[in-house]
């Protein structure tokens, strides 16, 4: 306690001087100490009336500074309302020490000493207060700041994509597929008041040539943007602005006929004939027509469905199964008379054959064809025929017709000008010999196409006369059903079955019904007209339909394939993945850093 001038103190007023110089713990041992000394003074006097001594009286002594003050060992004098406090610190003897003891700890012989480490202890605590609260502060300034940061990454984001809709595809899009860019394509940016802005909207091609083959070349687009935001902040008084941006990346490639499980340019025949989905025909893929589709009954569409018409055409008492919502009024996919790219790969490879009055056939024998050529109209034989190895990407093409069958083990697309007959099942080494399903992992790739149409023979191995007699009861694979692995693509008609029990053919079979099985495809088909591949003939004539596309399609294309256009001979595009671009080395090294999450 510090020292305090030589004067009284009213015994009421001491304890608020001891909590005004801020010693609480000396206030609660000097009560203890009063209280203790009063007991003791009480006890003396009344010993003093019992055996008639003089009683106590009220005395008040004063001491000069240096002069050891005294009552029963005690520095303090107490009488009827005041005492007396000495200016240095009190000595206390052993017994009342104790006493102080008792109440707050071993005496230290002072107070001035506990003043300072009170007075410490508040500054301390007051100025942990203060961090504490600038603390709080700075935290929700940041914390405001870090939201406002996180808006704008999406809002820059959000006009990445902007600029790649509105300006990077767009330009794409309008491009004839013929003159689509090689190289980088750099396009202007965009200021969105009240937003921000996007900028460098580059168009990259991205080649993917397989051992620098051309006939193997997929074609895809990496179309990226970059969308600023500026948000305000202020930094010593002044308002500054952080720079953010992200940018956006879209990856696409030109469509191809491979892409579609099945698509069609008129769903009507010659005849004028509607040609209907019905109960047991099962689609897993995409299915597209340029014209208005027909169903009875209940078929069953997996994926996406589209159509340039406006609705469908629905027998009564239709219900068709869609997996995904359709679409209508979609743009029209054109559909080639010829198979160029085809005849040019197949020349420029040594595999373009040309026998005018000839048929050929066309063996595949797993990593090689076996050809032979022969008169049409007289039968078949092997008096002259090759073989043509099977190296990567290989593409053939017979100028007349052609006849097909074996298992296919490569990369490789077949094509003719005239009618393709298809005699037995056609398929990779490793799919399933009763159903076709391929492995995502097998490398092996078919491709079929006429430019005119594409037959299934009416052969033993197809299910020729009801399946040799037991129709659906028939369970031998080699005497009913045909299972085909690959793209299947009819430029110039449909892909049908032969000798349909029609009175006008000039075949009718003896048999009734004429149930030749199941055509298993997997892969997909393109025809410019809907062909037939069952009838009401002889009460029922032809195959049921299970059509299953081949997912491996949408990365590796046959080779010397088709590319899809628009009425106007512009590219359509799969879009292939959207998201944010990867960090660019050259944008570091230069400053012009883009953030991304």
């Amino acid at each position: 306690m510090h020292c305090i001038p030589h004067r009284s103190y009213s015994v009421k007023s001491f304890p608020a001087l001891i909590y005004h110089r801020g010693h609480a713990r000396a206030f609660r041992a000097w009560l203890f100490l009063w209280r203790e000394i009063v007991e003791r003074n009480r006890e003396r006097c009344s010993a003093k009336r019992i055996s008639g001594a003089t009683p106590c009286a009220p005395t008040q002594k004063r001491f000069r500074p240096g002069q050891e003050p005294r009552l029963d060992g005690f520095p303090f004098i107490v009488h009827h309302s005041s005492f007396i406090i000495s200016e240095r610190p009190p000595f206390i003897p052993s017994a009342e020490r104790d006493l102080v003891h008792k109440v707050d700890g071993p005496y230290t012989g002072g107070n001035r000493q506990q003043g300072g480490y009170v007075m410490v202890a508040m500054i301390a605590t007051m100025t942990i207060m203060v961090a504490i609260s600038a603390a709080y502060m700075r935290w929700s300034t940041d914390e405001s700041l870090q939201s406002a940061r996180t808006a704008a990454a999406m809002q820059a984001y959000y006009l990445g994509q902007m600029g790649i809709v509105e300006k990077g595809f767009q330009w794409l899009r309008t491009r004839p597929a013929s003159d689509l860019p090689v190289g980088e394509t750099v396009l202007s940016g965009k200021t969105v008041p009240g937003v921000g802005e996007y900028s460098t909207v580059r168009i990259f091609y991205l080649p993917s040539l397989d051992e620098g083959n051309f006939w193997a070349v997929d074609r895809k687009f990496r179309i990226s943007s970059v969308g600023t935001v500026h948000v305000p902040y202020r930094n010593g008084g002044r308002e500054n602005y952080a720079e953010i941006k992200r940018q956006a990346v879209l990856y696409v490639q030109v469509r191809n006929f491979c892409d579609y499980m099945y698509l069609s340019d008129q769903e009507m025949t010659h005849f004028n004939d509607r040609i209907k989905f019905w109960s047991g025909d099962t689609l897993q893929g995409r299915v597209h027509s340029n014209s208005q589709i027909a169903i009875q009954t209940r078929p069953v569409f997996l994926e996406q469905v589209s159509t340039t018409e406006d609705n469908f055409w629905l027998q009564d008492g239709a219900n068709p199964d869609f997996r995904v919502p359709p679409i209508f009024n979609a743009p029209r996919v054109e559909i080639p008379q010829m198979a160029e790219r085809l005849r040019q790969g197949a020349s420029q490879q040594g595999h373009y054959f040309d026998y005018p009055g000839k048929t050929l056939r066309a063996e595949f024998r797993r990593g090689s064809v076996h050809i032979c050529a022969w008169n049409t109209g007289t039968p078949y034989d092997e008096n002259q025929c090759w073989d043509v190895v099977l190296h990567p990407h290989c593409c053939i093409f017979v100028n007349g017709p052609l006849e097909i069958m074996g298992i296919v083990e490569g990369q490789v697309t077949i094509g003719s000008a005239g009618t393709m007959r298809i005699l037995d099942n056609i398929r990779y080494s490793d799919a399933n010999p009763y159903t076709g399903v391929t492995s995502l992992q097998s490398s092996n790739v078919l491709g079929i196409v006429s430019e005119a149409d594409i037959k299934i023979a009416n052969t033993a191995a197809n299910g020729r006369e009801n399946s040799s007699g037991l129709g659906s009861a028939q369970t031998n694979p080699d005497l009913t059903d045909i299972v085909i692995t690959g793209a299947v693509v009819a430029l110039g008609e449909s892909f049908t079955f032969e000798d349909q029990n029609d009175p006008d053919s000039g075949y009718v079979c003896a048999c009734n019904p004429d149930n030749r099985g199941t055509i298993y495809l997997y892969g997909s088909l393109t025809q410019m007209r809907r062909g037939y591949v069952h009838r009401r003939n002889n009460t029922s004539t032809g195959y049921l339909k299970k059509y299953v596309y081949d997912d491996r399609f949408m990365r590796t294309r046959p080779p010397c394939f088709f590319d899809v256009t628009d009425e106007n001979g512009h590219a359509l595009f799969n879009i292939v993945q959207w998201g944010q671009g990867k960090e660019n080395a050259v944008d570091v090294r230069y400053g012009n850093v883009v953030r991304y999450n």
